[in-house]
């Protein structure tokens, strides 16, 4: 094993050198006290000046204050060459999840403070204090024991945005058993698929949801997958309070299941290296992989970003609206809020459509400090052009955080003047499945908020922009996006990170003149056409000038002559939209801004894009129907959330080629 690198303050002699360890001891005091109040640039600077020169310490000290640990760990992290090369971090540590989320709050002044409010689209409310939620979690631990399962063993669990869930994967964590989180969108094949890669001892799960008002029975689904896997799944269901046609068959109730449990149960001192969860990527970009990620980097992360980028305090109220499933869910709706004290709120349903509440009811209700959303919901709920501060009260509301994709200069500029009213933060920030949480972001300490930047890296997070030799770009010039030093939050990989062997992210970025980072697409997301090589995520953000557009989507299709071409959808916010005109209009944007041979080849005005369960847009879908493919019922639409529209879709794309 190699150890870490000793660094200037380790090569001093700790017995007999004074100055030494009063370097230290201010070292670390710096660290704490501008991570605990991260209010300017300068303490910014000076917190990634530490991370970059003292990495070890720094990391070592954030976690030793920020955490419970039950044994101290050896080192922050481990640089280990064998067979095979891996990162390890805070080996010989023992920490758990559970713990730190609940029980650490239960000493002090915030036992009896909301750690959880659900609300449903009905109007339905559920609130728990820290120490109902503790016992809620106590009560789910031993009936998991009583049903078998045991460390390491795997649980699945496959629910909406319930108390529930969120109950269910902290027990998992509580007994170190590995929650896998499968979101309740996916279709009964896609769930045996998954199943059946992971193979569960148990499925945790929910016979239904609400979503439009519209009942989504998903004991269909459950059935369906426990058809198609070759083994016994046992199945403990949460049985809602609508009709259900359709009976899961041979399943244990939630109720029954937690009966006449204990309301308290000692939590194991799992290993910092144990498995935290499992959790599958997005399938825009192919078939789903699982993650796997490990406890005492996970948690680490998942605290000081939701620390650093809300700036948020114990007290706070952080309504993140990302679905079950997704990494966001786990990093800043669970870990990250309830192991910083805050209040967390989960809505089940959609907030947008002619039925249901807005945002701005639950923010005003549930006086909502700091609200995370993608903004695809932002560009839905602008189009409805209500007047927000006639209707409601939002000005609980300190910062909005979007992400998950590059948010608009309109919606951007909308937020900051209709939402916000110029008193608040507009955020955004970068992180995927891999990072666990986020890595860039445009910190309210820096004061530096650009439309459609994602800001900076992380105080510890190290990333370049890499053009397609290695070298790092230059300002202004798109690359691939790269980590090249450890983070915390990085998935279990079997390789060291550094500068001279990075981790690609897949995503193209960019950096202005100010250090910030722009995200521009994806690195598979490019074509050649008639020799030429043309991004078309730079196609899209061309487009997207026009300010009578909400959704772009550019696609490569099959082209006869050219091999590809580019076919282009988009939905407007008018409906009197002169379409030819708009057509022309595009075509010449994209002929000034990038050349006429980038020109799309057909332009098409559609009411409604698909999008995947975590608000993407699902290109793959659209590049396939633009291809002209005889037989689109062949076409895999599991990953996709409003699989409804698809005939409609059809429909109208079949209508616009003709007139194209």
């Amino acid at each position: 094993m190699t150890q870490p690198k000793p660094n200037n303050y380790e090569n001093a002699p700790k017995d007999t050198n004074s100055e030494y360890n009063a370097s230290i001891s201010t070292l670390k005091k710096e660290i704490i006290g501008y991570s605990e109040n991260l209010e300017t640039k300068d303490h910014y600077d000076k917190l990634c000046c530490i991370a970059a020169r003292e990495p070890h310490l720094f990391w070592e000290t954030l976690a030793e204050h920020f955490l419970v640990w039950d044994k101290r760990f050896k080192a922050s992290f481990v640089e280990e060459y064998n067979t095979e090369s891996m990162l390890r971090w805070f080996p010989g540590g023992k920490i758990n999840i559970s713990a730190n989320c609940l029980d650490r709050h239960l000493l002090g002044e915030y036992f009896d403070s909301k750690a959880l409010i659900w609300e449903s689209e009905e109007g339905s409310e559920r609130h728990f204090t820290f120490l109902q939620l503790s016992k809620a979690v106590c009560q789910a631990g031993n009936a998991l024991l009583d049903s078998g399962v045991c460390l390491n063993d795997i649980v699945a669990i496959y629910m909406p945005l319930i108390p529930e869930a969120i109950i269910t994967i902290l027990a998992c964590n509580r007994i170190g058993a590995i929650p896998c989180i499968l979101y309740s969108g996916i279709s009964g094949l896609a769930l045996a698929h998954r199943l059946s890669d992971c193979n569960p001892k148990l499925l945790v799960a929910a016979d239904g949801t609400l979503h439009n008002k519209k009942f989504i029975d998903l004991a269909v689904n459950i059935n369906s997958a426990l058809e198609n896997i070759e083994f016994n799944l046992p199945v403990v269901l949460v049985e809602r309070e609508w009709n259900r046609p359709i009976k899961v068959t041979n399943h244990i109730s939630w109720n029954s299941w937690i009966e006449g449990k204990m309301s308290d149960l000692p939590y194991v001192r799992t290993q910092s290296e144990d498995t935290a969860f499992m959790i599958y990527t997005s399938g825009t970009t192919g078939k789903p992989k699982l993650v796997v990620h490990k406890i005492g980097g996970i948690l680490v992360s998942c605290h000081l970003t939701t620390l650093w980028c809300f700036n948020a305090k114990p007290g706070d109220v952080l309504w993140c609206t990302a679905d079950l499933g997704w990494i966001t869910s786990l990093a800043h709706v669970i870990y990250g809020p309830l192991s910083n004290g805050l209040t967390t709120v989960i809505y089940e349903g959609s907030f947008i459509g002619p039925y249901c509440p807005l945002p701005w009811s639950i923010i005003q209700r549930h006086q909502v400090t700091h609200w995370k959303t993608a903004p695809s919901a932002i560009r839905a709920l602008r189009n409805q052009q209500i007047c927000i501060s006639n209707s409601y009260n939002v000005d609980s509301l300190r910062l909005v955080f979007c992400s998950g994709e590059p948010l608009d200069h309109q919606s951007w500029l909308w937020i900051q003047d209709q939402v916000l009213k110029h008193r608040g933060f507009m955020v955004d920030g970068w992180g995927q499945t891999e990072t666990c949480s986020t890595m860039l972001c445009s910190l309210p300490c820096l004061a530096l908020m650009k439309p459609s930047g994602v800001g900076k890296p992380l105080p510890g997070a190290h990333m370049q922009i890499a053009t397609g030799s290695g070298n790092q770009s230059n300002t202004g010039h798109t690359g691939l996006l790269q980590i090249v030093g450890p983070w915390p939050g990085l998935m279990s990989l079997a390789t060291i990170i550094s500068p001279q062997n990075p981790f690609s992210t897949g995503d193209l970025a960019c950096k202005d003149h100010d250090g910030l980072f722009y995200i521009v697409g994806r690195n598979d997301n490019v074509l050649n056409m008639s020799g030429h090589r043309i991004s078309l995520a730079e196609v899209e953000q061309v487009i997207k000038q026009n300010s009578d557009l909400l959704d772009v989507a550019a696609v490569a299709r099959k082209h006869n002559i050219r091999g590809q071409s580019i076919a282009v959808f988009v939905t407007t916010d008018s409906f009197a939209t002169d379409i030819d005109k708009l057509r022309l209009d595009l075509k010449n944007i994209v002929a000034n801004f990038i050349g006429r041979y980038a020109m799309p080849t057909e332009i098409h005005v559609v009411s409604e894009l698909p999008k995947t369960h975590n608000g993407k847009i699902a290109r793959g879908y659209l590049s396939t129907l633009a291809s002209k493919v005889d037989n689109l019922a062949t076409i895999d639409n599991s990953m996709i959330k409003n699989i409804s529209i698809l005939r409609k879709l059809e429909q109208e794309y079949l209508i616009s080629a003709h007139l194209t």
